[in-house]
């Protein structure tokens, strides 16, 4: 499985320098939209392929939040390699630290393209072109959580809020980040009350 493999690539993003980490952190936003084009390239054909592609494109954006949660919870915060890997992000919810570069997206083309493909390329390069961009989606929504004010009330706003929860509530809660969905399906979701000024914001106060 997809989250099984991560370790394997992402475990090489413990202890290298900080100007590096920073350079993953932010060459990732950009490397996948790259890679998303390159497999839309790829394996759209012709129109059977670009419908077929489109099928496969909306699957992957279906599973993504399934992928985000289960990493989240049974990868970062239960696998022992990851875990320690994850804890330096509570530890410093504000520093750019992040997988490598390319090292996610590399996993998707191993682990989904390169197998579904045998049987339909346009379907598989639909499926994951739909997971890289829920990929991407998380690592924006991720990052507005601990670097951007969103005006209240907004989805960004409210993502902060549960992710704050997340952080700094002592519960093993609200695991995805860009939709509470499967929190509520796994009952670790936890709604924010109330609303944080800059002043009391746990994730602003953390920077």
């Amino acid at each position: 499985m997809l989250w099984s493999a991560a370790p394997i690539v992402i475990v090489a993003a413990v202890g290298v320098p900080v100007t590096w980490k920073r350079f993953s952190y932010y060459g990732d936003m950009f490397a996948c939209p790259l890679a998303f084009a390159a497999v839309a390239g790829v394996s759209i054909e012709d129109n059977a392929s670009l419908v077929a592609w489109t099928a496969g494109l909306c699957a992957g954006l279906a599973i993504w939040p399934l992928i985000e949660y289960s990493f989240h919870r049974w990868i970062y915060h239960a696998c022992p390699v990851m875990r320690d890997f994850h804890a330096e992000h509570h530890e410093r919810p504000s520093a750019l630290l992040g997988a490598p570069v390319m090292a996610i997206e590399l996993l998707m083309l191993v682990v989904i393209l390169a197998p579904l493909a045998a049987h339909h390329l346009g379907a598989a390069g639909g499926l994951t072109c739909g997971i890289l961009a829920g990929y991407e989606f998380y690592m924006i929504v991720h990052h507005a959580g601990h670097h951007w004010k969103p005006q209240p009330g907004s989805y960004l706003y409210q993502a902060r809020l549960r992710h704050a929860a997340h952080h700094y509530s002592g519960k093993a809660v609200n695991f995805g980040v860009t939709t509470s969905f499967w929190d509520r399906v796994f009952q670790t979701n936890s709604e924010p009350r109330g609303r944080f000024t800059v002043s009391s914001d746990p994730i602003s106060s953390a920077r």
